[in-house]
């Protein structure tokens, strides 16, 4: 068992609820312009949201806008009006677990400078 000290960066430690500190709900969950985009947001397609669009014979290009349509309602900030891009970032597929049955795939949009740390690794 590592009994190492968790080291909490600068720019989280707003978030981190401790004794010291009677923080409220209200700061507890108050998101700031930066700290929406710095951290990594993932989505859900389930089975029957895949059985939509294979029934509307979604082109790869409309399964891409769909994605981009979510993670925006999630907080991903995007370009375009009419046909959505990235502003910065990227999007990965996440493996599913074959132990677990699952039915429908994990989307994550990671930010720019983790997307540099895992190209670097």
């Amino acid at each position: 068992m590592p009994t190492d000290p968790i080291v909490i960066p600068d720019r989280y430690k707003d978030r981190v609820l401790s004794t010291d500190r009677k923080a409220t709900v209200e700061e507890a969950l108050q998101v700031t312009e930066r700290d929406c985009c710095d951290k990594p947001i993932a989505i859900w397609l389930d089975a029957q949201d895949l059985g939509v669009l294979v029934a509307k014979r979604a082109t790869p290009f409309e399964f891409k806008q769909e994605l981009l349509r979510r993670f925006k309602a999630a907080g991903v900030r995007m370009e375009g009006l009419a046909t959505l891009r990235l502003s910065s970032g990227a999007v990965a597929k996440l493996k599913s677990d074959p132990n677990n049955q699952e039915m429908g795939f994990r989307y994550i949009w990671l930010p720019p400078e983790a997307v540099v740390a895992i190209a670097k690794a």
